[in-house]
């Protein structure tokens, strides 16, 4: 038979509950801060018993490592200000799309915990002993504990960016721990700083190469290198952080800007110069010069040279021998010489000259005297 409870007991288990519900809002670990790998477990929606304020209980089970197996309770308020923001965030690391409407807040949480989504999360516990689970990274398939081993790339002497209220301070690690490095900055200051916070220093590399990824743009002829080979093509569509690049056999493909250069234009072969022609350039011009030819220049060629040579008629006995055998290389025009007269033929035509004088002297003197006998005669 049942034994009816007094009224303390009524009331102890009333506080028993209170007391429970205490333990699990309180948000109390035993779990060290750190980056764990993460599993979760459950939201519940529920309303505080101290506060009133709705909030999701979420549970994580971390799932490797040396606390592997216990569980982490947060709570995340949905009644701040800036809850809902912190809410939205959270939905979306989980790979959820949040919700247009926020009374569909607890169907699309509800559906997340379906999935039970592995994660890596950073475990903060406050000075009042408050624990808060930050989530960093959403694992697709992946173990969790290879993304926190994968921290461990960070060593001694690496440059290092950390973010500050949105500034970003450049620095060098000095020592690394099991999820946090000591990072002296340049500006001396030296501060812990999680591994997740870390970026690497952008080398100018880098940034060269983003600039000269401005350059690209489509019809751009370019030179891709694919598995150690070099492929010309042009690009026919830009992205973000890649070229769709239709190469010269016909095949299409998305290339990041890093493996592109372009493609060098071929500079003509300038033709080979000919020493001797060169050399007859240089007489047939600096003839031209001295005997002041028209129409000629310091860049004209062997033919420009020659043709305007060609246009005078040169006398042999004002040039020097070598000029002369210059000109007789290019067929130029020389003047035709005047035949010399002989003794011979000087002294023939003097006596032509001499005959016919005489002949016209005699046929005179004959004339005069014919005349005067005529005239004698008319007188008698």
């Amino acid at each position: 038979m049942a034994k009816k409870k007094t009224a303390f007991e009524k009331k102890f288990a009333k506080m028993q509950e209170n007391w429970e519900a205490g333990l699990e809002e309180s948000g109390f670990t035993d779990v060290p801060a750190g980056i764990y790998s993460l599993q979760l477990q459950s939201a519940e929606l529920r309303q505080s018993e101290n506060s009133g304020n709705w909030m999701f209980m979420r549970k994580h089970l971390i799932t490797e490592g040396e606390f592997a197996g216990e569980t982490v309770v947060d709570f995340m308020t949905l009644e701040g200000e800036r809850s809902p923001f912190f809410c939205k965030m959270w939905i979306e690391q989980m790979g959820m799309e949040a919700p247009a409407k926020f009374t569909e807040v607890p169907t699309t949480v509800e559906e997340m915990v379906e999935n039970h989504p592995k994660y890596t999360g950073q475990v903060v516990v406050s000075d009042e002993g408050y624990t808060n689970v930050r989530i960093k990274k959403l694992l697709e398939g992946e173990s969790a504990l290879d993304e926190i081993e994968s921290s461990s790339d960070w060593d001694v002497d690496h440059r290092v960016v950390v973010q500050f209220d949105g500034e970003p301070y450049a620095g060098v690690i000095t020592s690394v721990d099991d999820g946090s490095a000591d990072v002296t900055f340049d500006n001396g200051d030296e501060e812990t700083v999680a591994l997740d916070d870390l970026e690497p220093e952008e080398e100018e590399e880098t940034q060269e190469e983003e600039e000269e990824a401005s350059v690209f743009e489509e019809g751009t002829r370019v030179v891709a290198t694919i598995d150690g080979e070099e492929y010309a093509g042009e690009i026919t569509s830009l992205d973000e952080d890649s070229a769709e690049v239709t190469f010269d056999d016909g095949d299409e493909q998305s290339v990041p800007y890093t493996d592109l250069k372009l493609e060098e234009e071929e500079e003509a072969e300038e033709p080979a110069v000919d020493e001797e022609e060169e050399e007859q350039r240089a007489e047939l011009l600096a003839f031209c010069q001295a005997q002041s030819v028209a129409g000629i220049s310091d860049d004209s060629s062997v033919e420009d040279l020659t043709a305007a040579i060609k246009k005078y008629e040169w006398a042999k006995g004002d040039l020097i021998k070598e000029e002369v055998e210059l000109l007789e290389g290019i067929d130029a025009k020389f003047e035709k010489a005047k035949p010399k007269s002989s003794k011979k033929a000087t002294k023939k035509t003097a006596k032509k000259t001499s005959k016919k004088a005489t002949k016209k002297t005699v046929k005179k003197t004959t004339k005069k005297k014919a005349s005067k006998k005529k005239a004698s005669k008319k007188k008698k």
